[in-house]
């Protein structure tokens, strides 16, 4: 028994007499080659690769075995290309080989294929396998058909937790979070205990229902004994600071036993949608690394994203030095985060420096750049920017086009702004949004065409919004157009009845234009209306104590 376990199992299959040891029959080839395999079957691809060559006739396990370890292994086309090669072999495939290369074209999104694998699985009669079923379901979803998954999954005769697990998270991954909450409850209705997978899934995108919904969920996660889970409290942080809870964020992580670097970043990345939490968020970073925490990518872009909302130029300087002692080379998401924090503190020609040291770049690298150089006044360079991004192929989006545009109303460049706007609907086929809109207007109006900017707003095919007319009525007292802006005050008051700006917006553009009556009308209405101006609020970045950046670098 010191032998290798499989030797010491052939031996003994020898001395029963189960397999003969000279001129063994056809019929036990089925089990020769499950001891092949299976004396590597912990191994790497390449050693089952040798195994299944070793094999003196390759069977449906041999194959399957083959497969299957492609297939986990991350080998999804070698897996592909296999059952292909199994086929015109005659051999015909059972539930584990479907279940591993439908896995494989999943991990491809080989939606065509997977198809043609179906129609096999139909005409084999493997249709009914549970495990073949939630293969095809995960297929169906993560490839963007769903209606195909809910079809696959409404005919199973039996369901386990595994394809609830697969349809909940599949439906929160595609954003119909209603519907992960639905199926969700429809899972507990027919008595399936959810497991940290279930609540994971449900979790991430699935409380439509706001910090409501996540208090349900995170209650059920208590009854079911799940609240301790790393992954369930990863999720439930992420869910409460997107709900915008983050005290309940805060008190769910510091309940962790141990501190969970997913769970840290979710925390922190919550504090990204909060400019008033940023320097907490800053604080907490730098515990972490004082602390000798691990830090990974997606934390240090939350902290350079926090960095940048809140022009924190010398804490970003100092992520950007602790950036080159963990990775010389940085991956594009970082390099945009950083191209990104530079430009909103005005630092441009560091923001440059990182854009041309970039090694690869994406459509993300090329927009932040051109709103940087639009927002610090460099309104040609972000012009030629976009142009040479159109040069290198790289196809702008809609938030590039909202990028130079703003440039070009900056810049007072109406002919080249509304050419800009022509080529994002006729060229790129881009739907224009709201901003888009908007950015012509103060562009129309910001050049003195103030009569087409309100034509421009008037023929517009989707309503205008407050801002909007807010942003003519700037136009107006700057260009003294009383005509318009009185039409434009009128529309203005009539959206927003309950909001005080508006009206201060009113009675500063008759001040501008000497109509001194017209303007107490507008502060007398605001009164009347129990309404008061809101004060501003600025937010500072101070340092209580020096030592408070010295331990990142």
């Amino acid at each position: 028994m010191r032998g290798h376990p499989s030797s010491f199992c052939k031996r003994l299959l020898h001395s029963k007499g189960w397999i003969p040891t000279k001129n063994f029959s056809r019929s036990n080839v089925n089990l020769l080659t499950k001891l092949s395999i299976s004396d590597r079957r912990n191994g790497d691809a390449k050693s089952v690769r040798e195994a299944f060559d070793e094999v003196p006739r390759r069977d449906v396990i041999a194959w399957s075995a083959l497969i299957s370890r492609y297939s986990r292994q991350g080998h999804s086309r070698e897996a592909v290309n296999e059952f292909v090669l199994m086929n015109r072999r005659g051999v015909d495939a059972n539930q584990f080989t479907y279940g591993s290369v439908l896995r494989a074209c999943t991990h491809l999104d080989f939606l065509q294929e997977g198809e043609m694998v179906h129609c096999c699985i139909m005409k084999r009669g493997y249709y009914q396998n549970l495990f073949v079923q939630s293969a095809l379901v995960d297929l169906h979803l993560k490839c963007g058909r769903v209606e195909d998954a809910l079809y696959v999954f409404d005919k199973m005769s039996e369901r386990d937790l595994v394809s609830w697990n697969t349809m909940v998270g599949g439906f929160a991954a595609k954003g119909f979070g209603a519907g992960a909450v639905q199926l969700f409850q429809l899972m507990l209705r027919e008595g399936f205990c959810p497991d940290r997978y279930s609540f994971a899934s449900v979790l991430k995108r699935g409380c439509s229902h706001g910090i409501e919904g996540v208090r349900v969920i995170h209650g059920l996660t208590i009854k079911f004994g799940c609240d301790s889970n790393d992954i369930v409290c990863g999720a439930l942080i992420d869910a409460y600071a997107k709900s915008g809870s983050l005290g309940d964020a805060k008190l769910v992580y510091h309940s962790m036993e141990v501190e969970d670097l997913v769970s840290l970043t979710a925390l922190v990345t919550g504090y990204v949608h909060g400019r008033k939490n940023g320097v907490v968020a800053m604080e907490m970073f730098s515990d972490i690394h004082r602390r000798g925490m691990r830090i990974d990518g997606i934390l240090l872009c939350s902290v350079l994203s926090i960095c940048a909302d809140v022009a924190a130029f010398d804490m970003g300087r100092q992520i950007h030095a602790l950036l080159w002692k963990i990775q010389s080379n940085h991956d594009t998401a970082l390099a945009n985060a950083l191209v990104d924090m530079y430009s909103k503190c005005g630092a441009i020609e560091d923001a440059d420096q990182v854009f041309n040291e970039m090694a690869e770049r994406n459509v993300i690298s090329w927009t932040c750049l051109i709103t940087g150089y639009g927002k610090n006044g460099l309104e040609n360079e972000a012009i030629g920017l976009f142009q040479r991004m159109e040069r290198s192929g790289i196809k702008p989006n809609d938030v590039t086009f909202l990028g130079v545009l703003c440039a070009c109303s900056h810049g007072g460049m109406a002919s080249i702004g509304q050419q800009l706007f022509d080529s994002m609907m006729n060229a790129y086929g881009i739907q224009p949004r709201e901003e888009h809109y908007a950015c012509v207007v103060d562009l129309l109006a910001r050049s003195g065409c103030i009569k087409e900017a309100y034509e421009f707003v008037c023929n517009m095919p989707i309503r205008p919004t407050a801002s909007l007319w807010g942003s003519l009525l700037g136009a107006c007292i700057l260009h003294q157009d009383a005509v318009v802006g009185e039409k434009a005050s009128r529309h203005l008051i009539a959206m927003e009845p309950a909001n005080s700006t508006s009206y201060i917006v009113v009675a500063n553009i008759y001040k501008s234009l000497g109509l001194w009556e017209k303007a107490e009308e507008a502060r007398r209405l605001m009164k009347e209306r129990g309404l008061s101006k809101e004060p501003g609020w600025s937010l500072s970045y101070l340092v209580k104590e020096p030592r408070f950046l010295e331990q990142l670098v």
